[in-house]
């Protein structure tokens, strides 16, 4: 998510947290200990984050297999005897 203050400035990341007066947003998924507060007055609009949330080149620092095994999960719906498991 992209939010846009009325100043202009703009902060991208995943939304953790709101209430009737403020926002709190997490810009990078790897340093979760780092937030930002933004008050809704100061936000002029909302709008979908045209970067993915996936750390650069993730993909590459996996196996074959630590990629496919939760796709697999995904499509069984968590059922362990689903095909998707079965060599």
């Amino acid at each position: 998510m992209t939010i846009v203050k009325k100043d202009a400035d703009d902060v991208t990341g995943r939304i953790t947290d709101e209430n009737t007066e403020r926002l709190i947003v997490l810009p990078n998924m790897l340093a979760p200990e780092t937030t930002v507060e933004i008050r809704l007055a100061d936000v002029a609009r909302r709008d979908l984050s045209k970067v993915s949330p996936m750390p650069t080149r993730l993909l590459n620092q996996l196996t074959r297999e630590e990629i496919l095994d939760p796709l697999a999960y995904l499509e069984s719906a968590g059922n362990k005897y689903a095909a998707n498991f079965k060599k």
